[in-house]
């Protein structure tokens, strides 16, 4: 297993993780079940560690690095403009 990604919230790290099997992928988030019951640990361990096989930890950083954020999204629909053909 490697690991492909570090998560300060499990929320985002569960999304990334479904994200991942939804492609094929299997990942593992380490200590998913403490880190979520106790946030000092989360802290101190350094957030959530989401993991997948070797093979295929390049292919699962491409697929979670082209992600695009809400607030690129929204910056891309205001520099576009308003559309014309709805």
């Amino acid at each position: 297993m490697e690991l492909v990604a570090t998560f300060s919230f499990p929320h985002d790290a569960k999304l990334a993780q479904q994200l991942l099997e939804s492609a094929g992928i299997p990942a593992f988030l380490r200590g998913e079940n403490v880190n979520r019951l106790n946030i000092g640990y989360q802290i101190a361990d350094g957030g959530q560690h989401l993991y997948v096989p070797t093979g295929v930890a390049e292919e699962a950083r491409e697929i979670l690095e082209s992600q695009v954020s809400q607030n690129e999204l929204e910056a891309q629909a205001e520099a576009a403009g308003p559309r014309e053909d709805i």
